[in-house]
C-alpha cells in the first residue's frame, strides 16, 4: 500500500486531505503549494520511517529483536571479560606488591646516578625522608664503592644480572650482605637498575668462628705433636741413653762383675717397655678398636682412678651394640679430656660420667662439684684447648656440647653425637 501526503509550509495536512493508492512498497509524498523551504523536513522524515517500520513483517522484526539481544548479550560478556581481567589484574598486582613488601630481602630501584627511586619496604630505624632520593652509596661502606659502581655500570651496559658482596656503613644496618643487581627494561632499553641485598652478616659471623677454631685447631695439633716429642726424648731417649751406658759398661767389665749390669739393662728395658705400651694406650687404646666403647670407658676410668686417684661414678644405659668408629672416638676423647681438666682444675676427687645411647644419639655428660669456671672465659682463651677440642669434636659430627659451670658452683658437660648409622654388634653384652 502505498500513502500519499499533501504537505504545507507548516507540516502534514490533516488527515481529510490524505488520497489513497497502490503503487508499490514505497511512501511517495505529494506537495502542496509553497515556497521550497516547505519541503519536508527531518520530523517528517522521521514519521515516514516509523511507518516503514510499522510495515515489517512479524518474521522481520523478530530476526532484529533476536540480532539486538545477541548484541547487548556479547556487550555484556564483554563488559564481564573486562571486569574480570581488570580484577584479575588488579589481584596479581596486589599478590606481587604483597610478596615484594614481604620480601626479606631489601629491594630498591635506582637510577644511573644510583639515586633510590623506590624500595619494598623500610623498616626502623630507617625512615622514607632518610631513604628515597638518596644516594645508594650512602650506605654503602667506601671500600666497597669501586665494586659496586662496575657492578651497577656493566647492568646499565648489558642488562645482565651481577653480584657482588658488601657491608653497610650506615648506623642502622653495618653488617655483611650479598646484592644483585638486574635491569630495569622499557623498549629494549635499560632505563634503571633493581638492587636487592641479603643479610649475610651470620654467615660472615660463622665462617669467622670456622676459621678461628681451625686455627686453633692446627695449634692444638702442634701442640700435641710437641708434647709427644718432649715425652718421646725424655723417656725414650733417656732410657736408651742409659741402656747404651749399662750394655757398654757389661762389654769393659769382666763376665763375673758384667751380670750386675746386664740385669740393670734388663729392668731398664722392662721399664721402657712398659712406659711405651702406657704411651701408646694413651694415645689410642686398642680395646676402643676391638671391644668397643663400653670397654674403653671401664679401662680408662679404672687407669684414672689409678694414676690419679680419681674415683668416677660410671652410669650406662643403651650400650648394646657398636656405635659409629668416629663418635665412638669422640665420646671416649671428650670424656677423657673433661675427666683430665676435673684431675688438673676442679680440686676434687669424685665425679659422675653418664653415658647413654639410643638410636639417634649417643649422650656423654660429665659433673664435678669442684671449684667450676666461667665457660665465656674459658672458650675465648686460646689456652682453653681442651674445652675448644670437645666442642669442635661434637661439632665435626653433627652434635653439640653443652657447657655448665659458674665458679664455686662446680661444672656438667654435655655432649651430644647424633647416629647416622649403627653397627649391629653386641661386643659389650659381657661388660654391663
Amino acid at each position: 500500500m502505498n500513502i500519499l501526503l499533501f504537505t504545507n509550509p507548516k507540516g502534514i495536512i490533516g488527515s481529510p486531505e490524505i488520497r489513497k493508492t497502490v503503487s508499490g512498497e514505497q511512501i511517495t509524498p505529494f506537495f502542496g503549494m509553497g515556497s521550497p523551504e516547505s519541503r519536508p523536513s527531518s520530523r517528517s522524515n522521521g514519521f515516514m520511517q516509523l511507518m516503514n517500520d510499522q510495515q515489517k513483517t512479524q518474521e522481520q522484526l523478530i530476526a532484529e529483536l533476536s540480532q539486538a539481544r545477541r548484541e547487548i548479550a556479547e556487550l555484556r560478556e564483554g563488559e564481564n571479560r573486562r571486569i574480570w581481567v581488570e580484577e584479575a589484574i588488579s589481584e596479581s598486582e596486589d599478590n606481587l606488591r604483597a610478596l615484594v613488601e614481604n620480601a626479606p630481602d631489601h629491594i630498591m630501584i635506582l637510577d644511573h646516578q644510583g639515586t633510590i627511586l623506590s624500595a619494598n619496604r623500610i623498616v626502623p630505624p630507617f625512615t622514607p625522608e632518610a631513604v628515597y632520593g638518596k644516594n645508594i652509596f650512602d650506605f654503602i661502606a667506601p671500600q666497597f664503592h669501586s665494586t659496586a659502581q662496575k657492578c651497577f655500570a656493566h647492568t646499565f651496559q648489558t642488562g645482565e644480572m651481577i653480584n657482588f658482596e658488601g657491608k653497610g656503613v650506615h648506623p642502622g644496618f653495618t653488617g655483611w650482605w650479598v646484592g644483585r643487581v638486574g635491569a630495569v627494561k622499557r623498549g629494549g632499553e635499560v632505563i634503571a637498575v633493581t638492587f636487592m641485598n641479603t643479610d649475610i652478616s651470620q654467615v660472615k659471623h660463622a665462617e669467622d668462628v670456622l676459621r678461628e677454631h681451625s686455627q686453633r685447631l692446627v695449634e692444638a695439633q702442634e701442640a700435641e705433636r710437641r708434647r709427644i716429642a718432649r715425652e718421646l726424648h725424655d723417656h725414650i731417649g733417656g732410657s736408651l741413653t742409659g741402656l747404651r751406658l749399662l750394655l757398654e759398661k757389661a762389654v769393659m767389665e769382666p763376665p763375673e762383675k758384667s751380670q750386675q749390669s746386664i740385669s740393670e739393662a734388663q729392668a731398664l728395658i722392662f721399664e721402657l717397655m712398659a712406659w711405651v705400651r702406657d704411651f701408646s694406650l694413651d694415645l689410642r687404646p686398642w680395646m676402643l678398636d676391638d671391644l668397643g666403647l663400653l670397654p674403653a670407658f671401664f679401662w680408662g676410668l679404672d687407669r684414672l682412678k689409678a694414676i690419679a686417684g680419681l674415683s668416677v661414678d660410671f652410669e650406662h644405659a643403651g650400650l648394646q651394640g657398636r656405635f659409629p668408629a668416629q663418635v665412638e672416638t669422640s665420646a671416649y676423647r671428650i670424656a677423657q679430656e673433661a675427666l683430665t681438666n676435673v684431675v688438673k682444675h676442679a680440686g676434687v676427687q669424685k665425679a659422675t660420667v653418664r653415658l647413654v645411647g639410643d638410636r639417634h644419639q649417643l649422650t656423654v655428660i660429665i659433673q664435678d662439684a669442684g671449684r667450676g669456671f666461667d665457660p665465656r672465659t674459658a672458650f675465648s682463651n686460646p689456652l682453653s684447648s681442651g674445652l675448644i677440642g670437645m666442642r669442635e669434636r661434637a661439632v665435626s659430627l653433627g652434635g653439640k656440647l653443652f657447657v655448665d659451670s659458674e665458679v664455686g658452683m662446680g661444672t656438667t658437660i654435655m655432649a651430644e653425637l647424633p647416629l647416622r648409622e649403627m653397627v649391629p654388634e653386641s661386643a659389650d653384652e659381657d661388660w654391663k
